[in-house]
């Protein structure tokens, strides 16, 4: 009697979930815990699996509706461009740049081409003039659009860069210059203020903002201070 007690209880045991286990799955080997038996046990749970590529189109899907995307956009294509003429028409490097509207004060002040005050924002003079623009203006231009919205950014942005230039046709008049770096050092400032008012918002990551910016403030002040680098001092502090 007790030994068929016993062997009772463990049958019902065995099938406790009301699932026979000799029951073939695709999903598995049998676990009775989760996915109502049939689930592979380390496989992760549904709930905890990420959607990796539904994660990415939406991130995309955002930064398209951005003004910061689309002004890279139109400084790579820009950037683009300008080789393709330089090559095409086999000319002076600063032939094309003034082509494609460089600042250059004489043509603004006596030729009245105030679009070489914004022009040159979308402009840059080499490879990696243009790359260390771009890699800047990602780190800035996001978070600063999505914190400030897209008209006060744009405003502040332009704002920036045509300062720059036109403390770049003071300073020097008779030189050519391009690059995005009048927003840019804009979008630095900017930024500084963004960190001081949201230190304590930022979370764990805040000290990394803060060596990261720090360290692109030393680089572009580093390279601003080599004089054999032609860099345009005055575009770059034009903001203040």
């Amino acid at each position: 009697m007790i030994k068929n007690k016993i062997i009772y209880k463990t049958r019902n045991m065995s099938n406790i979930h009301g699932i026979s286990q000799s029951k073939p799955s695709y999903k598995g080997p049998y676990n009775p815990y989760v996915n109502e038996g049939f689930a592979p046990i380390n496989s992760p749970s549904p709930q905890n699996q990420v959607d990796y590529k539904a994660k990415f189109k939406s991130l995309m899907i955002s930064a398209i509706r951005t003004f910061s995307f689309w002004i890279l956009v139109i400084q790579a294509i820009a950037f683009i461009a300008t080789y393709i003429i330089f090559y095409v028409r086999n000319d002076d490097w600063g032939c094309v740049l003034l082509t494609m509207g460089a600042k250059y004060e004489p043509r603004i002040k006596y030729h009245y081409e105030f679009f070489r005050l914004i022009a040159p924002i979308v402009l840059h003079g080499g490879l990696m003039h243009f790359f260390s623009n771009f890699i800047s203006q990602i780190f800035f231009n996001f978070t600063l659009e999505d914190y400030y919205k897209k008209q006060k950014f744009m405003l502040a942005f332009f704002l920036a860069g045509i300062g720059g230039n036109v403390m770049s046709c003071v300073m020097f008049p008779g030189a050519i210059s391009v690059g995005a770096s009048s927003s840019l050092f804009g979008c630095m400032v900017l930024y500084g203020y963004y960190l001081w008012e949201n230190y304590d918002q930022l979370g764990e990551n805040k000290n990394t903002r803060i060596l990261i910016f720090g360290f692109i403030i030393l680089a572009n002040l580093g390279i601003s201070a080599d004089e054999n680098k032609s860099i345009d001092m005055g575009a770059h502090f034009g903001i203040f």
